[in-house]
């Protein structure tokens, strides 16, 4: 999901706001950077994004946000999230 205001784009990678009960994963880039992305931030999960940001020449940097479940969280999902 894309949403841009103040300057930034933020993109939201996780579940409908019907199905949410954790805090999902966002990137908020500069909108000048957005422009530059061959591609947006890719979502693996609902707890896990990547942005492959481009550097000089043909080098980029790739960037993970990962949301871990909380220790409080039940061990099923805690391990589901380390199995990916």
């Amino acid at each position: 999901m894309l949403e841009v205001g103040a300057g930034y784009t933020f993109v939201r990678n996780g579940r409908p706001k019907a199905e949410r009960r954790d805090a999902d994963v966002v990137f908020a880039i500069w909108n000048d950077i957005v422009e530059r992305l061959s591609c947006l931030p890719q979502g693996f999960n609902d707890r896990l994004m990547s942005l492959h940001l481009p550097l000089q020449g043909d080098q980029f940097a790739t960037i993970i946000s990962a949301y871990a479940p909380p220790m409080t969280n039940y061990d099923v999902t805690k391990d589901k999230f380390y199995e990916f």
